[in-house]
């Protein structure tokens, strides 16, 4: 999903949805309610596999569940697309989405190559907006790293300092169409604490790069997800064998260096980031709180019961 939320108002109903706990409608319903914060209609594939419950439902179900929902007028439809009651105006904002996303998805292919050359790097992945086809004209393009151990500052000075001398590097001036490197994970920081939205950030992310199997690897340490949005699948990773440092001990005390040197820059400026030897995360739009929040007042405002699933 976008990691920008835009300020707009839940949809609002004349009657009350029955008591579907635990039913396939129910996890339907929360799938658009949570594509909703994102103004984000979704497709009956894309509906199938971001369907939210604790347990794994086959498509046919699924299917037959949203034709009766949207026969009831639980749902809505156009062109394809499926939202909450009142909210088919989000479609356009979809579409109008798809050439600005393609335009920076061209970007992220010439410039993600580069990368490449760090034998240490395992993973780089396209989070955030972008990573769902949604991204405007004004976002910025959000990247994960995953790295070898000892590795997550070496990586992330190398990545600031090309994006910086190339112009990309998103700053608080310069935002469109510009990289953001918020997330630089080593092997032994890949585990997350389980909730709603870490679940998506984690299934909707597109590798671009990942060596040795580190992707799957990643999801089996979130495997805790499946709990959240049981119907997601891994997507596949590009095959590519990762070289060795040919001399770690060396690297082991530039990344040491690296990691000292970036701690004394971000000291004046630093709020919630987490800066640890296995975890980067900088966040320049503490938006969790906010999608959870929003999530939860459609929910309430579809009546709907919340659950501990949701």
């Amino acid at each position: 999903m976008p990691c920008h939320v835009r300020k707009v108002a839940a949809p609002q109903m004349n009657d009350s949805l029955p008591n579907i706990f635990g039913d396939v409608s129910f996890g339907i319903i929360k799938a658009l309610a949570y594509a909703d914060v994102f103004d984000f209609p979704l497709t009956p594939d894309e509906i199938y596999l971001y369907f939210i419950g604790s347990f794994p439902v086959e498509r046919p179900l699924i299917n037959e569940a949203l034709a009766a929902l949207r026969t009831q007028g639980r749902v809505g439809e156009r062109g394809g697309y499926y939202f909450l009651p009142g909210r088919e105006n989000i479609v356009p904002l979809r579409l109008s989405c798809l050439a600005p996303s393609l335009k920076n998805w061209k970007k992220v292919g010439r410039f993600t190559y580069l990368f490449r050359f760090l034998p240490w790097l395992k993973l780089v992945g396209v989070s955030g907006a972008l990573a769902m086809g949604n991204s405007g004209g004004d976002d910025d393009i959000d990247l994960v790293f995953i790295t070898d151990l000892r590795r997550v500052w070496l990586t992330r000075l190398f990545v600031v300092g090309l994006l910086k001398l190339s112009g990309q590097y998103r700053s608080a001036r310069r935002i469109k169409g510009r990289f953001c490197p918020n997330l630089f994970l080593s092997t032994a920081g890949m585990t997350f604490t389980p909730d709603l939205f870490i679940a998506h950030e984690i299934v909707q992310m597109r590798p671009v790069l990942a060596r040795n199997g580190i992707y799957e690897k990643f999801l089996a340490a979130n495997s805790w997800l499946y709990g959240y949005l049981p119907n997601t699948k891994k997507f596949p990773e590009e095959k590519e064998n990762i070289k060795r440092d040919l001399f770690p001990q060396i690297f082991d005390g530039l990344e040491e260096l690296a990691r000292r040197f970036q701690l004394k820059y971000m000291e004046k400026k630093k709020t919630i980031e987490t800066t640890t030897l296995a975890v980067i995360a900088l966040h320049p739009r503490a938006t969790k709180d906010q999608v959870l929040a929003a999530y939860e007042s459609r929910l309430t405002s579809l009546n709907i019961e919340r659950t501990t699933a949701s």
